[in-house]
Formats: C-alpha cells, sequence, structure tokens
C-alpha cells in the first residue's frame, strides 16, 4: 500500500510539473504578452535598427547616445571617464557625431584605443538612408562653424 502511494505522489508531482510548463509556454507566446521590443527592427545578425528621431532623445549627459559611421552607441557611462571637459562631449550627444570622431579639434581622429572601448557601447545601427542625410547636415553645420 505504501509503495502504491509513493507511485501515486510521483505520478501527479511529474504531471503538476509537466502542465505548469505548458502554461508558462502558452502565456509567454500569447499575443497580450508580446512586449514592445517585440516589435523593434532588427537586422539579419539580430542588431537593433535605430531611427534618428529615436536618437535625438537621448540628448544629454543623463543619456547620451551618438551617431558614428551610421552605428549607435550609448555612451551615457562612459562620459564622466571622457578626458575631455564634458560640456565637448555632450554637444554630441542624440546626433551624428562622426564628423567629431574623425576630428577630435585638433585635426587628429580618435585613437585605435579609443576605438576599441567605443564598441563596447555600440546599442545598434541607425536605419539606412537616414545616415547619410545627417552626414550632409552634419558637414554643412561644421562648414558653416568654420566660415565664422
Amino acid at each position: 500500500m505504501t509503495s502504491n502511494r509513493i507511485a501515486y505522489t510521483g505520478f501527479v508531482a511529474f504531471v503538476s510539473v509537466l502542465l505548469t510548463l505548458v502554461v508558462v509556454n502558452m502565456v509567454q507566446n500569447s499575443p497580450e504578452s508580446q512586449s514592445a521590443d517585440d516589435s523593434v527592427e532588427s537586422n539579419d545578425d539580430g542588431e537593433r535598427i535605430y531611427r534618428l528621431a529615436e536618437v535625438a532623445e537621448h540628448d544629454d549627459a543623463s543619456s547620451c547616445w551618438k551617431v558614428i559611421g551610421g552605428v549607435v552607441y550609448d555612451l551615457t557611462e562612459y562620459l564622466p571617464n571622457h578626458p575631455a571637459e564634458e560640456e565637448t562631449f555632450t554637444r554630441w550627444c542624440g546626433k551624428e557625431a562622426t564628423s567629431a570622431w574623425q576630428d577630435k579639434g585638433n585635426g587628429r581622429p580618435h585613437s585605435p584605443r579609443a576605438a576599441r572601448r567605443l564598441e563596447s557601447y555600440r546599442i545598434g545601427i541607425i536605419e539606412e538612408g537616414e545616415s547619410a542625410s545627417v552626414e550632409s547636415e552634419s558637414a554643412s553645420a561644421s562648414a558653416d562653424r568654420d566660415a565664422v
């Protein structure tokens, strides 16, 4: 009698675990449980694709994203470690900053070490077609600045 009870209890526990797994799987795959991130666009490599308007929302020291060479970087955590003054760094937050990356203001680009460090802050890429328009705007703004 005791071994029958043990077998029955084991069977009930097994069925309970199995049903729990089935229910959890159903809940996770239900349309109501899909998060906003599921609608996020990504490329073939699974990398997130951002629009410039999204990047522009991160335009200060509390949340600083930059687009450099068509890649989006979240540099918020790096800001306190950057050797230049905060204003120099934050003026490019929320913007296409390739020209600033390529010329630190003294005619020299950032170092290979800086480029390696930059990659650790990569969060995605900019939507195709948007980067080119921003780079031309950035170049004209740079030309305007040089003319002054």
